[in-house]
């Protein structure tokens, strides 16, 4: 009766999938007045995970459907027209809140978002 038991349970795991492994879609946006920007962004879990963007205007939006909890995400975005004294603020966001942001101002500053997912 026991090993029936165990065998019930354990055919029920997959079921019960653990919240904390579903994975999500990152957001990536950069906004601003700047003219001009170079944007990287990825998911340093994912092997092709790097995706590099040049000459982008703003406002600049992407996403990465499947990063899963702990996976690392970066957003880096550069001013790179002379002279510009416009600022962007890059922002990471999941499920509408914000996980990192970070701003910059003027050419060829650079603002740059990273952390854990």
């Amino acid at each position: 009766m026991r090993r029936l038991a165990v065998i019930m349970i354990v055919s029920l795991l997959p079921a019960c999938a653990n919240p904390f492994l579903r994975s999500a879609t990152a957001v990536f946006s950069v906004t601003g007045t700047a003219k001009q920007i170079d944007v990287t962004f990825g998911n340093l879990a994912l092997r092709e995970g790097t995706q590099v963007w040049q000459k982008s205007e703003l406002p600049f939006t992407r996403s990465i459907a499947g990063v899963m909890p702990r996976d690392v995400v970066y957003l880096s975005a550069q001013i790179n027209t002379s002279p510009d004294d416009g600022t962007i603020t890059v922002t990471i966001s999941k499920d509408g809140v914000v996980l990192y942001q970070d701003t910059a101002k003027g050419f060829p500053n650079t603002a740059t978002a990273t952390g854990p997912f």
